[in-house]
């Protein structure tokens, strides 16, 4: 008997080890479970609540495009939601049966009635795919109608974030997993710019001569406007006496036959509108691109008399500076333009040797033909740019960052003011990214140039095309460490005052916001910040989602 017990109690260790062990399995097993079908639940949620949101955003684009009709069946209606839609319905849609086959199509897709809910693997697959096509879809109509579009996109987690001991949401060192950035104003282009065309000149003969051919006219980067002050498309045939038919020569025989002395309005191929129907325009691969293309045309060098042919008693072209107030589509088609326009402007004249240059691929790339007719005695140049590698023949983009720098406990944001700014105006601070910087290490810089802040941890937000002459804003939240880093000292003193603000007073003043020559909104005397349609507006946006969602 002894020895029986003497064997239970050497295996006793073993027997806890054991029985532990198994507990723990089960535990972790049912552990597992149940957080496996939580999370299921949460996401589950998450995509019901967009295809929800896409559904309702489509029966008030229905509304709106038959507002006769469909408002006076919705005001009838018994149902709430009917009502609702209906009262949100203030501003009608043009009749377009393409538009209403893309609204039919994305109401289909987000009928609650035909969505399988049943957790299978067909049906969840079903349901992401229905998903992913009615956000395309949506987009689609957004891009249409001209109005800036933001789809929640769903089951996805807010990264770069980290938890600090107060509980404060701090920059953690990875990018912005699940920003849903709605497309930015100058930046919500219809277009397929197709560049792998661009050097086809009988396919941009095809096409600049089509029916459906949209001509964007422009003088002195101030574009042709109706008496509502959007933008007002020419035809070919509207043209076609100030710019013949400029692609009927190959690129071969523009070059060989150049010849300074002879001009034409510039003009720059844009791309095409697939999703209107136009010209086809068929490659050597077989493959054939469909839609409406769009052309840029610098008007600026025209005689009066054939500057009058494009205008009238209710066209002209008004001088602008920085134009907000067009609609999200045709602001996209005007930056293009004008950024193409302002660039061939620029370089009439070749940056290496001086001798004039010539537009080819569609009025996208700048080349210095090797001999000009219009000096045939001349010898042939050896420009540089003719040799190796160079940047000197295509667009140049300016990358530039707005940088909102965040304090160390994620309850403030630092915003400057130039010193000629309107009272009471601030924004971003922002600059030039130099040579041989990354955004992130202009970010640092500039911010601590400007106001004597020291920043660390940075994050790209997001980014926007900016016109003037050829810009991209790229915005950047930055945050400080410490306290210390905090201190405002004005290095280079070029801003008029920098300061801290709490996120509750910014998010209130993003609402108001305007733009700098603009007058605020009346009764307002907070603090004066850009309008949404500017990089800063959507960078301090960002901040306040990320921060402020704790406060």
């Amino acid at each position: 008997m002894s020895a029986d017990l003497f064997d239970e109690l050497l295996g006793l260790e073993d027997n806890f080890y054991q029985e532990g062990y198994d507990a723990g399995l089960a535990d972790g097993e049912h552990a597992g479970v149940v957080e496996g079908k939580v999370f299921g639940v949460e996401k589950g949620y998450e995509k019901a609540l967009e295809i929800g949101k896409l559904h309702g955003r489509a029966l008030v684009w229905q509304a709106r495009q038959n507002q006769d009709g469909a408002n006076q069946s919705l005001r009838n209606s018994s149902s709430n939601r009917h009502a609702i839609i209906s009262r949100v319905c203030d501003s009608g849609l043009a009749k377009n049966s393409r538009l209403m086959k893309h609204i039919e199509a994305l109401l289909l897709l987000t009928n609650g009635d035909s969505i399988a809910t049943n957790n299978s693997d067909p049906a969840v697959t079903e349901f992401d795919d229905r998903l992913a096509r009615a956000q395309a879809k949506a987009k689609v109509v957004a891009a249409i109608i001209g109005e800036p579009l933001q789809v929640e996109t769903a089951a996805v987690a807010v990264g770069g974030i980290e938890e600090s001991k107060d509980s404060m949401p701090k920059l953690a060192g990875k990018h912005f997993e699940g920003q849903n950035i709605y497309d930015a104003y100058f930046t919500t282009s219809p277009l397929s710019r197709l560049s792998f065309l661009r050097s086809a000149n009988e396919l941009l003969h095809l096409a600049s001569q089509h029916r459906s051919a949209k001509y964007l006219c422009m003088f002195e980067l101030n574009p042709l406007r109706g008496t509502d002050g959007q933008i007002v498309l020419l035809s070919y045939e509207d043209v076609q006496s100030l710019i013949g038919e400029p692609y009927a020569k190959s690129e071969r025989t523009r070059i060989e036959k150049f010849d300074s002395t002879l001009t034409s309005p510039t003009l720059v191929f844009m791309g095409l509108d697939v999703e209107v129907p136009g010209v086809s325009l068929p490659t050597e691969s077989s493959q054939s691109y469909t839609g409406t293309p769009y052309f840029a045309l610098d008007c600026s060098n025209l005689r009066e008399e054939e500057l009058s042919m494009l205008t009238s008693t209710q066209t002209s072209f008004p001088p602008t500076r920085v134009d907000l107030s067009l609609s999200y589509q045709q602001s996209s088609l005007y930056a293009q333009a004008r950024s193409y326009l302002d660039w061939a402007q620029r370089n009439i004249f070749c940056s290496a040797c001086g001798s004039p240059t010539l537009l080819v691929q569609g009025g996208t790339k700048i080349i210095c033909p090797p001999k000009d007719a219009a000096h045939p005695h001349r010898p042939p140049r050896n420009c540089p740019t003719r040799t190796g590698l160079h940047n000197t023949a295509y667009p140049r983009t300016d990358p530039t960052l707005i940088a909102a720098a965040v304090s160390a406990d994620g309850r403030r944001v630092l915003l400057g003011r130039g010193k000629r700014w309107a009272e009471n105006y601030f924004s971003c601070l922002s600059g030039f990214v130099e040579p041989a910087e990354s955004m992130e290490s202009a970010t640092r810089r500039e911010v601590w140039e400007e106001s004597g802040v020291k920043v660390h941890n940075v994050q790209i937000h997001s980014s926007q095309a900016w016109p003037y002459p050829s810009t991209l804003l790229v915005g950047t939240i930055a945050q400080c460490n410490s306290k210390e880093d905090e201190v405002i000292s004005y290095p280079e003193n070029e801003l008029g005052e920098a300061r801290w603000f709490e996120l509750d007073e910014v998010k209130d003043a993003l609402d108001q916001g305007h733009a700098m020559w603009e007058d605020p909104p009346k009764g307002w005397t907070g603090i004066r910040l850009p309008s949404d349609k500017l990089m800063a507006h959507r960078t301090l946006r960002g901040v306040i989602k990320l921060f402020g969602r704790r406060l």
